[in-house]
Order: structure tokens, then sequence, then C-alpha cells
């Protein structure tokens, strides 16, 4: 939640790392606010790095919701 104003912080650098950041770190509600600013910024790395950040997002996402519904193994005889 914290960094999510950096997504629309007047200074290029710090949207950017903005969507580094929460794209490394960011689950649910990270993906929801860059979803809310992906492709509307003026600057071309910007929304590059926005796609970036969803991308990894809904993939670490995606392998959390694979694991929590694999069963269980089995121990014992």
């Amino acid at each position: 939640d914290v960094l999510v104003p950096m997504l629309t912080n007047p200074d290029i650098r710090l949207r950017v790392m903005g969507a580094r950041y929460l794209g490394r770190r960011g689950g649910q509600r990270a993906l929801e606010a860059l979803e809310q600013v992906q492709g509307r910024d003026a600057n071309k790395r910007v929304n590059e790095e926005i796609g970036k950040a969803i991308a990894s997002i809904e993939s670490r996402l995606a392998v959390q919701n694979a694991d929590e519904s694999s069963p269980l193994p089995m121990t014992g005889p």
C-alpha cells in the first residue's frame, strides 16, 4: 500500500521504481493498482514496467493458487 502512490508520482524514475517494486513483492492489491494505471502513463518506459509488474504478480499468484489447491501428499503406511 505504501508503494502505490509512486505509480502516479510526477517523477518518472519514481513511477518506474514503484512499478518494479510492486512487481517483485506485490499481491492482489498491488495488481489492482497497477491495472488501474496500465496504459495511462505518457511515458513508454513506465508503461512497460507496469506491464512487466502485472505479469510478474499474475505469475506469482498463479503459483500460489496452484500450491494452495494441490492436495497434500499422503504419509504413513
